[in-house]
């Protein structure tokens, strides 16, 4: 049976290996917290970071917008709650900011998810190709 070679198609590397499919990595940064919370708030880079990293390790050709994306994630997830605080002493209200932290805290894992989410939306489709091609080569 006759082969053909495309010459300029991506050959596999060593750390093809460390490749994950980006909806385990939600899956893991979604779960894993209900079990164990790595310190230093680990639930919520060390997922972003995985992804970023995943994305290089694929040759995501997303990867800027996977960046952009993980950085103002991370910029409105850490401002959330600031600045609901500002809010509430801005306008006068005779809430105490006790009461209205936990549903900034909300409010901020709702930001992280959808950063994640976004993040794995962009990898997705080059981690399919990615797939195929291994599919491809293991024949």
């Amino acid at each position: 049976m006759a082969t053909y070679q495309i010459i300029d198609e991506p050959k596999t590397r060593a750390l093809d290996r460390l490749i994950v499919d980006p909806t385990i990595i939600l899956f893991v940064g979604i779960f894993l917290p209900f079990i164990w919370n790595p310190p230093f708030l680990g639930r919520f880079w060390i997922p972003l970071v995985w992804l970023l990293v995943n994305g290089f390790l694929l040759g995501s050709p997303t990867i800027k917008k996977e960046l952009v994306f993980a950085i103002l994630g991370s910029i409105c997830w850490f401002f959330i709650p600031v600045l609901v605080d500002s809010i509430v002493q801005l306008s006068g209200w005779n809430i105490p900011t006790e009461n209205v932290r936990p549903y900034s805290q909300i409010v901020g894992m709702g930001v992280f998810f959808f950063t994640l989410y976004m993040v794995v939306f962009l990898q997705s489709a080059p981690f399919a190709i990615f797939q195929y091609l291994k599919n491809q080569a293991n024949r």
